[in-house]
């Protein structure tokens, strides 16, 4: 049987194309391990466990999400400073060292996922039109980019930083398409690991949304993805 291609395809950054070896958490420990000026009344321990739960609350507002992530390295310096007033401790210049600790510790560990390159030129050489969509800080997000050299894979790249708005916005997709010169949402995929901004906010206009969801997570909407797959190197068998 012969498959139609997508006019288009429309992908997600972090957790789709590239990801971290080291998780939140353990980015928050080891910041801390490595503190050397750390007052002796703090346990490390406690320290952290502190951060984690505080990094929780931060990133569960809706409202405050949308906003900080433009800023992340800012929003970690926050997350650690609403964290050691809670302590009792008002010292900026100590928690702003663990925070941008945990920054480089965390930005030395982006990696490609395996298979996406590959992906990428199969999908350029069979002709289809390719846009980067991602949340988050332009200097993070441009940072991977030219990193690993997705800038001169995707014909168009909006960063949310840089535009001002982003998913699940639908005018971020939109952007995308007429970017791309396609005129039927329908022709177009979207893929992502984001269950909400990469497939049921797309599709609501659509965009045909591929889940990548490689721990085989449960779907708490009633919305159903176009396909799930485990990677994005699986959407070749979609070709």
């Amino acid at each position: 049987m012969v498959r139609k291609l997508p006019l288009a395809m429309l992908f997600d950054l972090d957790g789709t194309l590239v990801d971290y070896n080291i998780s939140r958490d353990s980015g928050w420990r080891q910041a801390v391990k490595e503190c050397s000026n750390l007052p002796g009344s703090i346990d490390p321990d406690n320290l952290v466990e502190r951060i984690v739960k505080t990094a929780e609350w931060f990133w569960s507002d809706e409202f405050r999400n949308a906003t900080w992530r433009r800023k992340i390295i800012e929003s970690r310096r926050e997350i650690a400073r609403i964290t050691f007033s809670d302590l009792g401790i008002q010292d900026s210049s100590l928690s702003d060292d663990i925070a941008d600790k945990c920054t480089a510790i965390r930005e030395k560990t982006i990696t490609l996922i395996s298979g996406a390159t590959d992906t990428l030129a199969r999908l350029k050489d069979d002709g289809i039109p390719l846009a980067l969509i991602t949340n988050g800080a332009r200097e993070t997000q441009r940072a991977k980019i030219t990193r690993f050299g997705l800038d001169k894979i995707f014909e168009t790249v909006l960063v949310e930083g840089e535009i001002g708005y982003g998913k699940p916005d639908e005018r971020i997709y939109r952007l995308a398409l007429k970017s791309l010169e396609i005129g039927q949402p329908e022709n177009a995929w979207m893929v992502g690991d984001n269950i909400v901004w990469d497939v049921i906010s797309p599709q609501r206009i659509g965009i045909k949304g591929f889940w990548v969801n490689p721990n085989n997570a449960k779907n708490p909407y009633e919305e159903q993805p176009y396909r799930t797959i485990q990677s994005v190197k699986d959407l070749l068998m979609y070709l």
